[in-house]
């Protein structure tokens, strides 16, 4: 990592797909009129399906294998939540690891920071910051870039990202710059939602001679299942002053709802078309239904509703139903051992949320639709 201030903060897993988690995503291009390989990515989870590593590997078309790139691990603390991240970078024979993320959370158990740390010799140093605001209801209203300034020993301010919401949502994302003593704008995201509280347009603006301008944006198509059909990519064409299609993709899905296939169309400078430029095919670790995975047979109705959701089991048994929003708070729970529950969700603002039903160590997860 060098001083010009790129933050290479690790991702967070992210790969539960409906109750089914995801073991492989192989990137191939279409080149010569033929798929080949290009990239693969590989995950590895505990027993509490928790990820925990994320290994690329590129293709070497010379002697036909794959061989490694870069991998991610991933520590949890005894909460479930991500308690540390590791990047590491393959040489010729082994890995060798570039940097490492430590997570620490405030009482409500809501990140407070991340601090990233460099190898500096025979230990390592922490070099870069980020760290979070929350409103009363647990949204981030900010999260602060820092810099760690070795002369001083303390942290600098660097950059920071601002959250403005309206009915609960996130509307717009501006991120500035700290120069001197002031802010000042560099980056703006605007975003537009659908009924059903899905983000259905990014769009996102750069600060220059005192006013915002277009430079991208960002459309999502959704079905009546509400899962992404099609996401399309435009740029700002300035000198017509309109939008102009660059790439776009095309989501397939198997019988169970989770992604078969991401098909990528990207524009041709010869053609001006869009061509088929590269897929992503998505494999799981698991094979079985849903209700087979976790022992359960159980309908839920209505979905959508309007005020309770009902659950009805095959079977008694003890097991913890929760209903959480998109960003994964926790906004209702419930431990019952019946045959029959039922949420009360009218308190609840319309929107998607997801069920969560966990019994022993095992989980599932359904999205449900308050209207």
């Amino acid at each position: 990592m060098k001083k010009v201030l790129i933050f290479l903060f690790l991702m967070q897993p992210l790969y539960l797909v409906k109750a089914q988690l995801v073991s492989t995503i192989l990137t191939e291009r279409w080149e010569d009129d033929v798929w080949g390989n290009f990239t693969l990515e590989s995950f590895g989870y505990d027993l509490d399906s928790n990820q925990r590593t994320d290994l690329f590997e590129n293709w070497n078309p010379d002697v036909e294998e794959w061989r490694n790139n870069y991998q991610y691990t991933y520590k949890y603390n005894s909460n479930g939540s991500l308690d540390s991240s590791s990047y590491k970078l393959w040489f010729f024979t082994h890995w060798s690891e570039k940097s490492r993320v430590a997570h620490t959370y405030n009482s409500d158990d809501l990140l407070f920071d991340k601090i990233e740390y460099l190898p500096g010799g025979s230990e390592w140093d922490q070099k870069y910051r980020h760290a979070y605001s929350y409103d009363i209801f647990g949204n981030v209203l900010e999260e602060l870039f820092q810099l760690w300034d070795d002369d001083e020993d303390e942290w600098y301010d660097y950059q920071r990202e601002v959250f403005i919401y309206e009915d609960g949502l996130v509307i717009e994302k501006v991120k500035q710059n700290f120069t001197d003593t002031i802010w000042t704008n560099i980056q703006q995201v605007l975003l537009t939602y659908n009924t059903s509280n899905l983000v259905i347009k990014e769009e996102n603006l750069n600060f220059g001679d005192s006013s915002w301008y277009f430079v991208d944006k960002i459309e999502t198509i959704f079905d009546a299942d509400l899962s992404v059909t099609n996401r399309i990519v435009f740029d700002w064409d300035l000198f017509h002053e309109d939008w102009e299609v660059i790439s776009e993709e095309v989501f397939t899905y198997n019988e169970n709802g989770t992604i078969h296939e991401i098909l990528k169309n990207k524009l041709s400078v010869s053609t001006g078309d869009l061509e088929t430029f590269e897929r992503s095919s998505y494999t799981y670790t698991n094979t079985v239904g849903l209700d087979e995975q976790l022992n359960l047979v159980f309908t839920i109705y209505p979905n959508p509703t309007s005020d309770y959701i009902s659950l009805s089991f095959e079977e008694e048994g003890e097991k913890e139903l929760k209903i959480l929003d998109l960003n994964g708070k926790l906004l209702y729970s419930l431990k019952d051992t019946g045959k029959d529950a039922h949420l009360d969700m009218r308190q609840l603002p319309n929107g998607i949320y997801t069920l969560s039903i966990l019994k022993g160590q095992r989980s599932f997860s359904k999205k449900i639709v308050k209207k």
